[in-house]
């Protein structure tokens, strides 16, 4: 999650890395494959309940050295109850990525 404050109406350029489908024979290759971005404009309720929840979602996890995190409290905009009442936008770009030889031998 990233907020509008580095964009601020900007061009930027996303890197996204990730683990590609391969296949391999005499050489190795990425395979044809198709990958989706989608991006939400959220409200600014919906961008602190989910950085709440994955900060405390983080704190969750035991280290063996550290032991337990402190407790995180979940921003909720509901009366009575937790979670959220919110909407986004969404926006969805599909890239399709040919197959291409990674390793010659």
């Amino acid at each position: 999650m990233f907020n509008d404050k580095t964009i601020n109406g900007k061009e930027r350029t996303l890197t996204v890395y990730y683990n590609p489908p391969q296949r391999e024979d005499d050489n190795r290759y990425i395979a044809n494959h198709y990958i989706s971005l989608h991006l939400r404009n959220v409200t600014e309720d919906y961008y602190k309940f989910k950085t709440s929840m994955i900060q405390h979602l983080n704190n969750n996890k035991e280290d063996i050295l550290y032991g337990m995190g402190e407790p995180v409290n979940i921003i909720s905009n509901i009366d009575n109850g937790y979670g959220l009442f919110a909407g986004f936008n969404n926006d969805i770009v599909s890239f399709f990525i040919p197959e291409q030889i990674i390793n010659e031998q």
